[in-house]
């Protein structure tokens, strides 16, 4: 499995940030939602952990075993844990497309930005509703739509330009998600919410700017005749140093975030459900 945090190692240092505040208070208030504190949590595809440090900052007593198939952010997950003194967050290799790690009795699994990516996500359901606790809660997490890196202050110079760039930003896989209520429920659990949280990104102008730029170079080495000439023209501007254009720090809009999310419980039988 290649997933969002695999393919691209930019996404394991800058990419992860953007957002960070809305996304914290994302997972504080589906815990909030649950019926009680979760003590046993499996992120899947967890990238640098992102998801799994807000669980473990919001479940002060759960154990969280991090799972992702690339070693470079397990890495980082090991060594961020053991800064933070968290023996209970436990980095694991693995890939979701082959097998979950063999623990049982789960509370929560929790799939940010990585289940769409996989090749059988009904699949990895089914394996996820096995690991779970009767009773337990899946939660998927995507992205909503990808933020507007077109300053608006040269949108004039190529019209529709930054619509564009979402538009190949999302046909590259980078938000190519599915609607997750059926797939939840072909896989034996009973949907319990879908909710959206947006906000603006608070990683600060270096940080905003570094992703704005890695993305209009994405675009820019991907295009392949889907921009117009003048759109082009921009985006290479745009990311070229020694260009007037060129996109500085304090050059780029409000990043505008927004996440996408499914809560869906385990039946408590103790078989799937027929």
């Amino acid at each position: 499995m290649t997933s969002a945090h695999t393919a691209d190692p930019y996404h394991l240092v800058v990419g992860e940030r953007i957002g960070l505040e809305v996304y914290h208070r994302l997972v504080t208030e589906v815990v909030r939602s649950l019926p009680s504190s979760p003590q046993a949590i499996l992120d899947v595809g967890a990238g640098t952990g992102r998801a799994t440090f807000e669980l473990a900052g919001v479940c002060p007593h759960a154990r969280v075993v991090a799972l992702d198939s690339h070693r470079q952010a397990l890495a980082r997950v090991e060594a961020r844990a053991l800064e933070l003194g968290l023996t209970r967050v436990v980095p694991v290799e693995g890939d979701m497309d082959v097998a979950l790690p063999d623990i049982q009795g789960v509370d929560v699994v929790w799939a940010s930005a990585s289940l769409h990516h996989s090749e059988d996500p009904v699949g990895v359901l089914r394996r996820v509703w096995d690991v779970l606790a009767p009773g337990g809660h899946v939660v998927i997490v995507e992205h909503d739509g990808f933020p507007a890196v077109v300053p608006q202050k040269v949108a004039f110079l190529a019209p529709g330009l930054s619509e564009r760039v979402q538009e190949l930003m999302s046909t590259r896989g980078w938000n190519d998600w599915p609607q997750w209520s059926p797939l939840l429920e072909d896989a034996g659990f009973d949907v319990v919410s879908r909710r959206e949280f947006v906000g603006v990104s608070a990683a600060g102008v270096h940080d905003d700017t570094a992703f704005a730029r890695h993305a209009l170079e994405s675009v820019l080495r991907h295009a392949d005749g889907q921009l117009t000439a003048s759109q082009e023209h921009v985006v290479s501007a745009l990311t070229n140093e020694q260009h007037p254009l060129y996109l500085d720090e304090g050059d780029v809009d409000p990043l505008h975030v927004g996440f996408v999310v499914w809560v869906a419980r385990r039946p408590s039988c103790v078989h799937r459900c027929a």
